[in-house]
């Protein structure tokens, strides 16, 4: 397997998937592996990831807590389908085990937005001084609260991608 996810990755790269996507494909894929094992890919049967699947969720620490959340178990899925769908695709692999697995449910969890005192208390927070590092705080805390950017896609942002004309911001993919 560990070939495969090898050129599974350095196809990712050159389709020029974000970093922060590579980065979890190959965090869940050496996972996978390590718990099955380096076996053949074509070993890996759909009772083979369900199994996994199924122990992720058993793993708890000693509290009790889960070890691995709702979202962990859905990402791990997630990384495995595009990985054997790229092996199908590729024909590395003549059948895709995961297509018979169906998608651990994951409900999103919802975030409730700030109220309006807290906003108010953070922009007083930021705005006491009035230096430029204050400001600019300011005017990034702004664009994230009007636009829901990401703060990887705000601290990658230019100069150049700001129109004061037309009063746009364009956000490139972090």
């Amino acid at each position: 397997m560990s070939e495969g996810k090898e050129q599974f990755l350095l196809d990712c790269r050159a389709r020029r998937l974000t970093g922060s996507t590579v980065r979890c494909y190959d965090y869940n894929l050496r996972a996978f592996i390590g718990a099955i094992g380096d076996i053949e890919v074509e070993s890996v049967t759909p009772t083979v990831i369900r199994e996994h699947l199924v122990w992720m969720r058993k793993q708890v620490e000693q509290d009790g807590t889960p070890h691995y959340s709702e979202c962990t178990v859905h990402h791990r899925y997630v990384g495995l389908r595009a990985f054997f769908k790229w092996m199908t695709r590729e024909e590395l692999l003549e059948a895709n085990p995961i297509a018979k697995v169906r998608a651990p449910r994951f409900q999103e969890p919802v975030i409730e937005p700030l109220s309006p005192e807290h906003l108010a208390v953070i922009i007083e927070a930021i705005g006491e001084s009035k230096d430029f590092v204050a400001s600019r705080n300011l005017a990034m805390f702004y664009v994230m609260l009007d636009t829901g950017v990401r703060r990887t896609e705000l601290a990658s942002m230019q100069l150049t991608d700001l129109d004061m004309q037309t009063r746009r911001i364009t956000i490139r993919a972090s």
